[in-house]
């Protein structure tokens, strides 16, 4: 009775703790992250941040999971801040998509957006497919030096046959 009913309202207070620290362990190494690369700021921290709350209230995953592949997303220096938010989406999806850890697809999709033409033979070992019109027009913009269009096509491409996974 009254000692069961204890222990679970205790269970349940250390488990939000737990959850919390957790929120906050993730908050902190994002916030380095961003400062080690020199794009910290109250509003684009605060900006992931809500990000990863509402990814949280539609997906499987955590907000500090979520919060650790932006801070991954964030080591790439050729990923700006306006990428940073789309990539973590990507992230999400094709962590859904292929079964695996959300760090290791954050990895994967800051490593093909750093590198678009790399990263177009690196995603195409993971099974994203990619056509020879839409390699060809990667290659294009990178050697025109439009990596941000480059950045912007391959988003486009993995949110068309996989977007929407992890929601």
């Amino acid at each position: 009775g009254l000692a069961a009913a204890g222990y679970a309202v205790t269970r349940f207070i250390g488990e939000a703790v737990s959850a919390a620290a957790a929120q906050e362990k993730a908050v902190a190494a994002l916030n380095a992250q961003l400062q080690i690369q020199g794009r910290y700021s109250d509003e684009f921290s605060r900006a992931l941040q809500d990000q990863a709350s509402a990814l949280q209230r539609t997906t499987t995953f955590a907000d500090d999971a979520v919060n650790s592949a932006q801070a991954m997303l964030a080591t790439f220096p050729k990923l700006g801040n306006d990428v940073l938010p789309r990539a973590t989406e990507a992230a999400l999806d094709l962590a859904t998509a292929l079964g695996t850890d959300l760090n290791s697809a954050a990895q994967t999709i800051g490593i093909a957006l750093n590198d678009p033409a790399e990263g177009l033979q690196r995603l195409s070992r993971l099974g994203v497919r990619f056509t020879e019109d839409q390699k060809a027009i990667v290659a294009a913009l990178v050697e025109s030096g439009d990596a941000a269009h480059a950045q912007a096509f391959i988003l486009d491409e993995l949110t068309s046959p996989m977007g929407g996974r992890a929601v």
